[in-house]
């Protein structure tokens, strides 16, 4: 790992950590970080209890390649078959444009708030104009009562994820 790499995540680490504790965060997240990889993050995103995705808690994983951080980290959903969402696609990529448009001023805590943002709030998001799943955002504007039942249904019938081994 290089040493630009190393300092920044152990920095980026701490920032998120202290939201997940006290901030931002709280009540949103739980992350799984090794001692020996800080390089790959797992956690849980933990939906709003008065949204679609009430009880929904998603794992993730997010990968920092060695080119961090003037490259953007891969995000992605593990547990997919939970997630009936315009804006993520199948193999768990989320639609953000702030992971093509990547610059080393951004980090995971802004990553982490936008992708927060997109799952609970598809239509403000931007999911439902420019969405990976346009059959899913289609579903959403013409029948909204629909795609929220089948949303709480994927829920229901995908336990939540265990911890992730780390």
């Amino acid at each position: 790992m290089s040493v630009i790499k190393n300092r920044r995540l152990l920095k980026d680490l701490e920032k998120v950590q202290t939201s997940i504790s006290t901030g931002d965060l709280k009540d949103k997240y739980e992350l799984f970080v090794s001692e020996n990889n800080f390089s790959q993050w797992k956690g849980h995103l933990i939906c709003m209890e008065d949204g679609i995705y009430s009880g929904g808690i998603f794992a993730f994983e997010i990968t920092f390649l060695a080119e961090y951080p003037f490259k953007a980290p891969q995000f992605k959903f593990t547990n997919v078959k939970s997630i009936y969402h315009p804006g993520v696609s199948a193999g768990g990529a989320v639609c953000l444009d702030m992971l093509n448009q990547w610059n080393p001023s951004n980090n995971p805590l802004q990553l982490l708030s936008a992708v927060w943002e997109i799952i609970n709030d598809p239509e403000l998001s931007g999911s439902i104009q420019s969405p990976l799943q346009p059959e899913l955002a289609e579903e959403f504007k013409d029948t909204p009562v629909l795609f929220k039942a089948k949303a709480r249904l994927c829920i229901q019938r995908n336990p939540v994820p265990e911890m992730p081994e780390i």
